[in-house]
């Protein structure tokens, strides 16, 4: 019984956290594309719901992994790019650590 009173907020949870990372990831996006046409098109040309192959995830990720966002010097990218890494494992329960 308790788990289906308990239910509800989950679900409400876990939509508010997809929701955030949603946004999160296209901000990162945005700038990428905005400001740094070329390395955008170097991680495959990312966008949100298309051409989102595992090549593509595996280059953002190894990008935000390694850090060579910093390389570009730009502090609005590395500020998202930061936040997108720290977000994602958090908003999956800390059930794996990237870092």
């Amino acid at each position: 019984m308790i788990t289906i009173k308990i239910f509800p907020t989950i679900f409400v949870i876990v939509a508010i956290s997809g929701i955030i990372g949603i946004i999160l990831n296209y901000k990162f996006i945005s700038l990428l594309k905005k400001k740094h046409f070329e390395k955008w098109k170097e991680l495959g040309s990312l966008s949100l719901g298309t051409n989102n192959s595992i090549k593509n995830n595996i280059a953002v990720l190894s990008f935000l992994k390694n850090k060579e966002y910093i390389i570009i010097n730009d502090s609005e990218l590395t500020k998202s790019a930061k936040i997108l890494w720290n977000y994602e494992p958090a908003s999956r329960g800390g059930w794996y650590s990237l870092k």
